[in-house]
C-alpha cells in the first residue's frame, strides 16, 4: 500500500495504465542521453548511490542501473512501478523499486538524488512542495548532488506550458484548461525563488542549463531549467 491519500495517485495511476504499451517499450537511445546529462551534470561515478524521486516507468534508473550505479526508485505510483519492474527484468538488472510519496522518499544516505521531468510543484501547498526539499536534504550524504528539473513561471506566463493546463492568479498555480479536477495543478516557481529555497536548505548550484521544444521561441525566457547542486551542509530534521 502506497504511503499516501492524495487523490492524485488514482490518476497517476490511470494515466500509467494508459500509456503501459508505450512506457514498456522506451527510447533507450534518448534514454542512455539522458543519463548522459546526468553523469556530466552530477560528476557521478559507478558504484555511487542513486535516489530517483517519483520515477515513473524507471527507464532512466534500468539503464543507471546497468552502468553499475547501486540505484533505488520511488513513485507513488504501483501502476508506475509494475512497468519499471518488467524493464528492469528484462535488462537483468537490479533496481530498489519503493511506492513512496514524494515528500518521505526512502531514507539515505544517498549519494545523489534525481527528481525530474517537471514535477516538481505538483503539491497542492507550497508548504508540501518545500517538504520535498527538506527531504531530500535529509536523504543526501553531506556533499550530496542533486538534481533538479523544473518548468520555469518565466516562459509559462508569457508563453503557457503545456495544452491542458492554464495560469488560475487567485491560486497563482497552473490548473486543469478544462476544469477537470484530477488533473494535478502545478505550482512553478520563478528561478529566483526557487534558487532561494535550495540555498535555504544547504543546497549549492554548481551548474545549470535550460532547455526548450523545438517549437518554443530561441530567446529567454526558455522552458525548462535544470539545476544540479551539492549539500553544502546536512539539513535540520523535522
Amino acid at each position: 500500500m502506497c504511503p499516501t491519500a492524495d487523490v492524485a495517485t488514482a490518476w497517476w495511476d490511470a494515466a500509467w495504465r494508459r500509456n503501459h504499451e508505450e512506457a514498456g517499450r522506451p527510447d533507450w537511445t534518448a534514454v542512455s542521453r539522458r543519463a548522459d546529462d546526468v553523469v556530466e551534470m552530477l560528476r557521478l561515478r559507478p558504484g555511487e548511490r542513486l535516489l530517483d524521486i517519483a520515477c515513473g516507468a524507471g527507464a532512466l534508473d534500468v539503464e543507471f542501473a546497468a552502468r553499475g550505479f547501486a540505484v533505488t526508485a520511488s513513485d507513488i505510483s504501483t501502476a508506475a512501478l509494475e512497468i519499471a519492474r518488467s524493464l528492469a527484468q528484462a535488462r537483468g538488472v537490479l533496481v530498489e523499486w519503493v511506492c513512496a510519496d514524494m515528500r518521505e522518499p526512502p531514507p539515505g544516505p544517498f549519494d545523489a538524488v534525481l527528481l525530474w521531468d517537471v514535477i516538481f510543484g505538483t503539491l497542492p501547498t507550497d508548504a508540501e512542495n518545500a517538504r520535498v526539499l527538506d527531504a531530500i536534504a535529509r536523504a543526501l550524504r553531506p556533499g550530496g548532488r542533486f538534481y533538479l528539473e523544473v518548468y520555469t513561471k518565466e516562459f509559462a506566463l508569457a508563453h503557457g506550458v503545456e495544452n491542458r493546463l492554464k495560469y488560475c492568479a487567485q491560486s497563482d498555480r497552473f490548473v486543469s484548461a478544462a476544469g477537470e479536477p484530477e488533473i494535478p495543478a502545478m505550482r512553478l516557481y520563478a528561478r529566483e525563488a526557487l534558487q532561494q529555497m535550495l540555498q535555504s536548505r544547504g543546497f549549492c548550484i554548481e551548474r545549470e542549463r535550460t532547455w526548450g521544444w523545438r517549437k518554443d521561441p530561441p530567446v529567454p525566457p526558455y522552458r525548462g531549467w535544470v539545476v544540479a547542486c551539492t549539500l553544502r551542509r546536512t539539513a535540520l530534521s523535522v
